[in-house]
Protein backbone atom coordinates (compact mmCIF):
# COMPACT_ATOMS: atom_id res chain seq x y z
CA UNK A 1 0.00 0.00 0.00
CA UNK A 2 1.19 3.24 -0.95
CA UNK A 3 1.35 5.56 1.98
CA UNK A 4 -0.59 8.45 1.38
CA UNK A 5 -1.50 9.33 5.43
CA UNK A 6 1.13 12.30 5.91
CA UNK A 7 1.13 13.76 2.68
CA UNK A 8 -0.61 17.20 3.26
CA UNK A 9 -3.63 16.01 1.33
CA UNK A 10 -6.64 17.41 2.65
CA UNK A 11 -9.21 14.82 2.29
CA UNK A 12 -9.96 11.33 0.63
CA UNK A 13 -11.31 13.29 -2.16
CA UNK A 14 -8.00 14.06 -2.98
CA UNK A 15 -6.79 10.70 -3.58
CA UNK A 16 -7.74 9.03 -7.06
CA UNK A 17 -7.24 5.20 -8.19
CA UNK A 18 -5.72 4.64 -10.97
CA UNK A 19 -6.13 1.63 -12.92
CA UNK A 20 -3.82 -0.34 -15.32
CA UNK A 21 -0.58 1.29 -13.54
CA UNK A 22 1.76 -1.23 -11.41
CA UNK A 23 -0.02 -3.43 -8.29
CA UNK A 24 -1.29 0.14 -7.05
CA UNK A 25 -1.52 3.56 -8.52
CA UNK A 26 -3.24 6.76 -6.61
CA UNK A 27 -3.03 9.80 -8.24
CA UNK A 28 -2.67 12.71 -5.17
CA UNK A 29 -4.52 15.84 -6.21
CA UNK A 30 -3.86 18.32 -3.30
CA UNK A 31 -5.41 22.16 -3.57
CA UNK A 32 -2.25 23.25 -4.95
CA UNK A 33 -0.94 23.91 -8.58
CA UNK A 34 0.14 20.42 -9.17
CA UNK A 35 -0.47 16.71 -8.93
CA UNK A 36 1.41 13.52 -8.10
CA UNK A 37 1.01 10.05 -9.35
CA UNK A 38 2.31 6.88 -6.75
CA UNK A 39 2.41 3.69 -7.93
CA UNK A 40 3.45 0.44 -5.93
CA UNK A 41 5.21 -2.02 -8.55
CA UNK A 42 6.29 -5.46 -6.98
CA UNK A 43 8.31 -3.92 -3.90
CA UNK A 44 9.35 -0.24 -5.50
CA UNK A 45 7.11 3.10 -4.92
CA UNK A 46 7.44 5.23 -7.83
CA UNK A 47 6.74 8.71 -8.25
CA UNK A 48 5.77 11.20 -10.98
CA UNK A 49 5.13 14.89 -9.98
CA UNK A 50 4.01 17.66 -11.90
CA UNK A 51 3.68 21.69 -10.54
CA UNK A 52 2.34 24.44 -12.89
CA UNK A 53 2.06 28.28 -11.86
CA UNK A 54 1.80 31.38 -13.72
CA UNK A 55 4.30 34.24 -13.08
CA UNK A 56 2.33 37.28 -12.71
CA UNK A 57 3.62 40.91 -13.44
CA UNK A 58 1.24 43.99 -12.57
CA UNK A 59 1.21 46.16 -15.56
CA UNK A 60 -0.36 48.83 -13.23
CA UNK A 61 2.26 51.85 -12.24
CA UNK A 62 0.03 51.99 -8.92
CA UNK A 63 0.82 49.45 -5.98
CA UNK A 64 -2.94 50.36 -4.71
CA UNK A 65 -4.93 48.51 -7.42
CA UNK A 66 -2.30 45.73 -8.96
CA UNK A 67 -5.12 44.04 -10.16
CA UNK A 68 -6.28 40.54 -10.12
CA UNK A 69 -3.26 38.09 -10.56
CA UNK A 70 -3.86 34.81 -12.85
CA UNK A 71 -5.50 31.51 -11.25
CA UNK A 72 -3.45 28.48 -10.72
CA UNK A 73 -3.27 26.50 -13.92
CA UNK A 74 -5.94 23.26 -14.25
CA UNK A 75 -3.32 20.24 -14.72
CA UNK A 76 -5.94 17.82 -14.91
CA UNK A 77 -5.94 17.46 -18.66
CA UNK A 78 -2.34 15.72 -17.83
CA UNK A 79 -3.71 12.94 -15.47
CA UNK A 80 -3.56 10.38 -19.04
CA UNK A 81 0.10 11.17 -19.65
CA UNK A 82 1.10 10.88 -16.42
CA UNK A 83 -0.32 7.17 -16.17
CA UNK A 84 1.71 6.86 -19.91
CA UNK A 85 4.67 8.43 -18.99
CA UNK A 86 4.64 6.07 -15.60
CA UNK A 87 3.53 3.10 -17.68
CA UNK A 88 6.93 3.78 -20.29
CA UNK A 89 9.15 4.53 -17.16
CA UNK A 90 8.44 1.42 -15.83
CA UNK A 91 9.07 -0.47 -18.80
CA UNK A 92 12.71 1.11 -19.00
CA UNK A 93 13.37 -0.08 -16.18
CA UNK A 94 12.70 -3.27 -16.23
CA UNK A 95 14.86 -3.88 -19.43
Amino acid sequence: MIAVADSGFASAADVHPVTGVGDEAYLLAPRSPGQTLGVLHGGVVLTLQITGYSQWNSSSESSADPGDPPKDPDLTHLRPAMATAMRHLMTSLAS
